[in-house]
């Protein structure tokens, strides 16, 4: 780190000090714009003011410097490899988190049933409990069921009927069913939003509480 001497009242260098000191010597007062300074192994003076825009623009210039390092090194760590597979990964997870919403929906369920018992009749907020925790597997398996009769209906209606085609029959069933798959993302975001929105209410109730 460079060490800077000024040059006080009876033109004897004073020092050495660090930039950042210097910069508190002229907060202080000891030094103002007008006062020379030289760097250690240095053989001009220059005024403080002068210094003050040279150094600034050496430490922006040192900032650039060290970004652009910092770049390089990321640079260098990053693994091509393993970024394509983390790519993988999230394709794989759009085409697995329906089947995931489903299957956690329908295991939901069939625990209710067992134990014949809904969790509202636990709750101390039985609406928010009803609209955020029960409707939401309901509506997946309903989407899911109920959705799923409809489209192979209409696609066996499409195969067989006079005017129909059988191709376009089974476009149609493969569509819908693909459609029927991915809403039940669009289902589980509704209601996480939801779930957010109660639980912001519920933390400003117990705020009011308190």
């Amino acid at each position: 780190m460079n060490k800077y001497y000024y040059a006080g009242p009876d033109k004897k260098p004073v020092g050495p000090f660090t930039a950042e000191e210097l910069r508190q010597l002229v907060m202080e007062g000891k030094i103002n714009d007008n006062t020379f300074l030289i760097g250690e192994g240095q053989t001009n003076w220059v005024r403080y003011a002068d210094w003050k825009t040279t150094q600034g623009t050496t430490e922006a210039a040192e900032a650039i410097a060290r970004t652009a390092q910092q770049m390089k090194t990321a640079i260098a760590k990053f693994k091509f490899g393993s970024s394509i597979f983390g790519l993988l990964l999230v394709i794989v997870e759009i085409f697995v988190l329906p089947w995931r919403l489903i299957k956690g929906a329908a295991c939901t369920l069939a625990t209710w049933g067992s134990s014949r018992r809904l969790p509202t009749s636990q709750s101390d907020l039985p609406v928010a409990t009803f609209i955020t925790v029960v409707l939401r597997p309901a509506c997946h398996i309903l989407l899911t069921v109920i959705g799923g009769l409809v489209v192979i209906a209409m696609s066996l209606h499409e195969m067989f009927s006079q005017d129909g085609s059988f191709s376009e029959g089974v476009k149609e069933l493969i569509g819908g069913l693909v459609v029927i798959y991915f809403a039940n993302i669009f289902v589980g975001a509704i209601f996480d939003g939801i779930s957010i929105l109660v639980q912001m209410a519920n933390s400003l109730r117990n705020i009011e509480r308190k």
